[in-house]
């Protein structure tokens, strides 16, 4: 009994570290589109003072 249930906890415990990795590179990969994004804002504020 003991071992199915610690076999059934390491079962979740390695899908919930699948999905944790998932979100991991989610986030690393959100992060890396970070300093574009703010490129991308910094060029059209600075587009935005050079015309008005």
């Amino acid at each position: 009994m003991f071992i199915s249930d610690l076999f059934c906890f390491i079962s979740d415990s390695s899908m919930f570290i699948s999905d944790l990795s998932g979100f991991i590179s989610d986030s690393s990969k959100f992060i890396s589109d970070l300093p574009g994004f703010i490129s991308d804002s910094s060029i059209s504020t600075s587009d935005h003072h050079l015309f008005s």
